[in-house]
Order: C-alpha cells, then structure tokens, then sequence
C-alpha cells in the first residue's frame, strides 16, 4: 500500500526536465523509494532505473562500470530519465553523478535517493553546487496514515497506535499488527546501525558504540553533551572513552538521520548555542525498537518528539533553549526570518499554565507564542499573548501558526 505524499511529488515534479540534480534523502524506509516510483511511473520517455536496495546490484558496478551501463541504455537526442535509488551504496557515486550530468552525447534528469546526510555533506554540497535540489523526507505524519488508514478512528485512540509505531512506509500494510511491526522495526534499527554506521565507519568498538546509541534515545529530549556521555560511560563501564570518539559516534548516528540534533538558543542576543543539544528520534518506532513501546513512559516527551517531527516536515528551522533559571523552551522555529516559541504539554490546566508559560513569558520580543496540547482547560490566559493550538488540530492540518 502506497499513501500518497502529493506534497513532495508535487515539489520534484517542478523541477522535471530542469537540468538539476534532484536528491531525496531520509530515513532507511521512511518512503523515498516509493516517492521515486511514483516519479518514474508517470514518465512515458526513456527511464534507467536502478534500485541499490539490491546488494548484488552494488557488488556488480563500480561508479565507472555504472556510467558504461547508463549509457548503454540511453537514447541520444532525448532526455533519458535517471533514477538511482540508495546510490551512496556505490563508492564514489558522486564521480558517476558529476559524469552523466555533464554529459557530451546523452541528456539526463537525474533523481538520486540516499539514506545518509553525507549525500548533504559539505564535500558534495562543494562539488554539487549550483547542480542540485535537495528533497529532505520524512516518515509518514500522523494525519497522513490516519487520513488514509484510519480515518473514522477517534484521534486518541489514533494518538496512541502512532506513538508506538511511527510513520515508515513499509510499516504500512501492517499497522494493527503489533508483534509483527516489531519485528520490521527492529529489523530496520540493527540495518541503519550495522550497515550506514557500523560497516561504513570501520568502528570496531561495537559495543561501545551501541551503548551510545541507547543512551542517547533513552535520553532524547533532554539535555545532553559529551561530558555527560563520558559520565555516564565512566560510571556504568569503568571506561575513559575520549570525548572525540563520542562526538564522532553522534556525528554518525545524526549523519544516519536515527536521530536529530537540535541546537540551543540565546533569546536575548538571538544567536545559536553549541555546548549543549538536545536530540530527537528521527522516527517513534524505532526510538520504540530502543527504549521499549509502553508509551506511557516518558510520554511527554514522546508528543514532543512527535512535534518535532510535524515541524521538520513544515520544513522549520528548529532550536530549543534553557535560561539560568533551567527554564526550558521546548522549540525555538525560524523560518522566513520569522521566529516562533513553542511549548509543547499533553493536558493544559490553571495548575499548570504558569509552569508551561512562564519560559515564553520571559522571553521580551514580540514574536509570537504558542503552547501546544493535546487537552485545553485552561480558563483564562491573562493576556499573555500566548496562543493555545489543539494538538489534533494542528497534526491533521487544520490550524496552523499563522493568526
């Protein structure tokens, strides 16, 4: 089953037979490739195909043997349509990319698909530059599966099955089926961790590195540094691991797109913070496949995760932010040089208002400020100026910042 995603179809379909190199990267699952099909199923002309899911595919072709057999398949006077899903599975696939765009004999729109955000590195943004358009995907929202699987379920009872699942494409056809979605999940997780970390970098302190990789999920959302993770190795192992190793170990795992890393904020000076971040699970389920799927542990900072994930998909640059009195804002959005303050809380009462409210109190300009919850009991907001969203509204598109 194949759920539509006519927002980034709509978004490559502008850019078809543009002389640019278009790349979709995301989440191993998350649906590129069925973007991709949907892409190439409407094409009438000539399409190359090749699918690098396929491991005895990546073992036949080097980049230069993969360039022969292009061309062999092109059509010269016409445009031949370029599709190479999972490429960075092909060593060097940037020389065979380069290659065929600046072709002499043959025209090629090219549609590339990656599970690494080394294909946004700055080594290819350097060569790609000013030849490429970058798709960014994401798992599948909540509004999207519910609209198309669910949609006479009551969002609750929705909320819940998404807060365990998740949002990747080949989960789809199995949504109510609980062991087996774990199994899939699990299944992903030990791929992205063995094939796009593991075996790509060489680490041979496995353990090691698998051990960082849980502490992060079991401790996304939350503060989080080096220091802290050498701590905590120190404590639990015995072990000194240099805090160069952890920050390539989160470097990988980021570059995996596994999990997110958000940045701190200065309000005051309006300026970005590096010492501390906070990371967010690049998908529920798999943050699930780690830290176990009763969902009502630590929920609150599963919904957080989930808006996190709403607003990478709105394409938001995304911040958070503590002041000296350990007053979190839970994200700080940028876009179009507008920025927004965002609290997220599940159940919103007069016990808790001033709690949730009182970060985005302190903060003096007049952007604007939002709380985000599920629940709304609030009897009077004082006037802060502070703007309460319906959770359920806003997931499935019915209200957005703009007011």
């Amino acid at each position: 089953m194949f759920i539509g995603r006519s927002k980034e179809i709509q978004s490559l379909n502008k850019f078809k037979d543009k002389h640019f190199i278009k790349i979709l990267t995301g989440l191993r699952r998350c649906g590129k490739s069925s973007i991709l099909q949907t892409i190439y199923s409407n094409i009438n002309d000539n399409k190359i195909i090749y699918d690098f899911n396929d491991s005895r595919l990546v073992k036949k072709f080097s980049w230069e043997k993969l360039i022969s057999d292009i061309e062999s398949k092109s059509i010269p006077d016409k445009i031949n349509y370029l599709f190479l899903d999972e490429i960075q599975e092909i060593k060097k696939f940037e020389n065979c990319v380069i290659t065929l765009f600046e072709h002499k004999t043959f025209k090629y729109d090219i549609y590339l698909t990656g599970s690494n955000s080394h294909m946004f590195s700055e080594e290819l943004a350097t060569l790609f530059t000013g030849r490429n358009i970058e798709f960014s995907i994401y798992p599948l929202t909540f509004q999207e599966i519910k609209n198309a699987l669910f949609p006479e379920i009551d969002n609750e009872i929705f909320l819940n099955t998404y807060l365990k699942n998740g949002g990747l494409g080949n989960i789809i056809e199995v949504y109510n089926d609980e062991i087996t979605i774990k199994k899939i999940l699990f299944n992903i997780m030990n791929d992205i961790t063995t094939k796009d970390i593991i075996k790509r970098k060489n680490i041979v302190n496995i353990e090691m590195f698998l051990k960082i990789r849980n502490y992060v999920f079991l401790n996304f959302g939350r503060v989080l540094n080096s220091n802290n993770i050498a701590n905590y190795i120190q404590t639990n192992n015995h072990i000194v691991l240099p805090l160069t190793t952890i920050l390539r170990y989160l470097t990988w795992l980021c570059e995996s797109l596994l999990i997110y890393q958000v940045n701190f904020y200065d309000t005051k000076n309006k300026s970005v913070l590096k010492t501390k971040c906070k990371y967010y699970a690049g998908d529920l389920g798999l943050l699930n496949s780690i830290i176990g799927y009763d969902i009502n542990l630590n929920r609150g900072y599963r919904i957080e995760n989930l808006v996190f994930l709403q607003l990478k998909s709105l394409d938001y640059e995304i911040y958070t932010s503590i002041d000296k009195n350990n007053h979190e804002i839970d994200f700080i959005i940028k876009k179009n040089n507008e920025i927004i303050y965002i609290q997220v809380a599940e159940i919103l009462t007069d016990e808790n208002f001033e709690r949730e409210s009182r970060s985005l109190l302190e903060v003096k300009d007049a952007f604007k400020k939002i709380i985000i919850c599920k629940v709304d009991n609030v009897t009077h907001l004082n006037n802060t100026g502070i703007k309460i969203i319906n959770l359920f509204e806003w997931l499935n598109g019915e209200v957005n910042f703009i007011y």
